[in-house]
């Protein structure tokens, strides 16, 4: 109790340990004492002196290189920073060693234990991937709940979320737990970057376990934002158990929400649907949002979402300013984000088997560690969205951002990257070229496979031979694959029907090819009775073996997605069964057609057939 509560945040860790020694060494000298009171014994006289001598050498060569402590060597292999870095802040807490790392002199990042937890840069910079996750974290209460009154964060991190939060006129308190006293003391240092949360009256700085706090006072909260750290660090998995999220929803009112963060590096998909399988269990109307190609954030409201979302984050301007910085500048940049909702959470669930995460079953605890060591991801999720075929439209009934949106797009969002490129090969389609703008902004897109694909179909003037047919057929699916699933349907008219002008009428014409744009058109369009229609009868034409692999597999997806929408679970389980007699079909959408068969499993209707 006197090392944890005085010694370490008064003398640190290093010095602690050397008065806790030190103190065991003059126990020793004492009971020495004790057995010879008469005299001054050579023993006595040498184990003083090695005290002197370890004391001496123990204050000498113990100094602590402050590059090496914040090293994360453990995650990294390198026990050192990077001689360009400098640690300006370094303190021990009562439950970690908390430190600022300054990079090219600007570029602060907060850490514990060596483990990066925020960094922020100077406003006049580009914006880093973790500032999109705070500050969205941040405005999810703002734009779900009607009136945020009482917000709750867990977990201070640099401060950003909540002042975030309090850039926003309408919550009256704000309260943040956050275990570690230094944690908060070492954030001030990001200045005015956080300065509503170290200033703002409504804001309030709880030091206390998450659990503790809410179990004191009977706390109730419009919107509850839990932002832990990864639950691979000791003692943070318990964050994302049923227990604690049923603990949660009793201290939200009646019409609150939960905002809870989630991350895909350094962990598994079964690990990410264990923690989303508690989650949804408490919440079953959760929605989930893809902030960047990293983090995720789950909206979880304790009844039902109330919508239209609200705009008033916007209508703060400096609040809306720190918005359109990271990328957030309207409500279409969240709509973009989002992946589905709680059904598509729950289909993921039960294709990985995940069961429940528990405190008395820490499945995340124990192995956690090991996929972070791994260096393992769990792209799943994401992949639903960025496929490049329409998966959750016709599931979920998501809609892509159309060209009118004010989306202005950025390179820290996958969905941000993949719309882009859709609007440009889409122009590319309508223009006959790749334009210089493709080549030059998008590096995420292999330009050269688009180029490729664009002028190998707009050149091609007959398709004579099974080889001539593949090598079209697999071009034509690198274009379908880059622009169908990523805009709607009103988008992609002039670009994907039955016979599109931008193809050689030649080409049009012939029967299977014909029968091939048939399918993409009709993919394009979101017909899910023409899309099962269309791509059954290409696979069973005589000749579709001369089709690419990964053309015949695009037709497969299609066709099981178009029996979902026609609300026939049976008929999408015997076209996948069928999938077997064709030959050489590629695997590469083996995952996303797991999920589809996961779904006509659990009998529950596709949103297009509940439509």
């Amino acid at each position: 109790i006197i090392m944890v509560h005085v010694l370490i945040p008064v003398m640190g860790v290093k010095l602690g340990l050397m008065l806790a020694a030190m103190t065991d060494v003059l126990l020793g000298l004492y009971l020495l004492r004790i057995l010879s009171p008469a005299r001054v014994t050579p023993g006595l006289i040498t184990a003083v002196a090695s005290l002197l001598i370890a004391l001496g050498v123990s204050v000498q060569l113990g100094q602590l290189d402050p590059n090496v402590q914040t090293s994360g060597v453990f995650r990294t292999g390198k026990a050192r920073l990077n001689e360009n870095f400098s640690v300006p802040f370094l303190k021990d807490g009562k439950t970690a060693t908390v430190a600022i790392r300054n990079s090219n002199g600007s570029h602060l990042t907060i850490l514990t234990n060596g483990k990066p937890d925020a960094a922020l840069t100077p406003i006049n910079q580009l914006p880093g991937v973790d500032e999109t996750t705070m500050i969205m974290a941040g405005i999810m209460p703002l734009i779900a709940h009607p009136a945020p009154k009482e917000i709750a964060l867990i977990g201070w991190g640099s401060g950003l979320s909540t002042h975030t939060v309090l850039g926003s006129s309408v919550p009256q308190n704000v309260d943040t737990i956050e275990i570690e006293q230094v944690m908060y003391d070492a954030a001030k240092m990001f200045g005015h970057r956080v300065e509503r949360a170290y200033h703002d009256p409504r804001s309030h700085v709880r030091i206390d376990d998450a659990r503790t706090f809410f179990s004191t006072g009977g706390r109730q909260y419009d919107a509850i934002v839990s932002e832990p750290s990864n639950p691979w660090v000791s003692g943070v998995a318990n964050l994302f158990t049923v227990e604690f999220y049923q603990f949660l929803k009793k201290h939200l009112k009646d019409d609150g929400v939960l905002v809870q963060w989630l991350y895909t590096y350094e962990i598994s998909d079964p690990l990410v649907a264990t923690m989303l399988s508690a989650l949804v269990s408490e919440f079953p109307n959760a929605e989930i949002y893809a902030i960047n190609n990293g983090d995720l954030l789950i909206l979880a409201p304790k009844t039902e979402l109330v919508r239209p979302f609200s705009d008033t984050p916007w209508r703060e301007a400096g609040l809306a300013a720190e918005l359109r910085r990271v990328g957030l500048g309207n409500m279409d940049e969240i709509t973009l984000r989002r992946i589905g909702g709680g059904e598509v959470i729950r289909q993921y669930v039960n294709l990985l088997g995940a069961v429940v995460h528990s405190d008395y079953y820490p499945n995340v605890s124990l192995n956690a560690p090991r996929t972070r060591f791994q260096d393992q991801a769990a792209p799943f999720l994401s992949n639903l969205v960025s496929n490049g075929l329409p998966v959750l439209d016709i599931l979920d009934c998501r809609i892509p951002l159309g060209s009118k949106s004010q989306n202005v797009g950025t390179p820290l969002s996958v969905f941000s990257i993949r719309r882009f490129q859709a609007l440009q090969v889409t122009d590319a389609i309508r223009q006959g070229r790749v334009g210089a703008q493709l080549k030059r902004n998008m590096v995420a897109l292999n330009t050269q496979a688009i180029s490729y694909a664009l002028s190998m179909t707009q050149q091609t003037t007959s398709l004579d031979t099974p080889e001539q047919m593949q090598e079209w057929s697999a071009a034509i699916s690198v274009l379908a694959e880059n622009s169908i699933a990523a805009l709607p349907a009103e988008d992609l008219q002039d670009i994907w029907e039955p016979a599109p002008g931008w193809l050689p009428a030649k080409v049009t014409q012939t029967p299977l090819a014909a029968a091939l744009l048939r399918s993409y058109a009709a993919a394009a369009a979101r017909d899910v009775a023409a899309m099962q229609k269309e791509a059954e009868a290409v696979l069973a034409m005589p000749d579709a073996d001369s089709l690419s692999p990964g053309t015949r597999e695009h037709l497969l997806v299609i066709a099981m997605l178009g029996a979902l929408g026609n609300g026939d679970s049976q008929k999408a389980v015997a076209i996948d069964q069928a999938s077997s007699k064709l030959n050489n079909i590629a695997q590469r959408f083996l995952p996303v057609r797991s999920y589809l068969l996961a779904w006509a499993d659990s009998g529950v209707p596709a949103c297009a057939a509940r439509k």
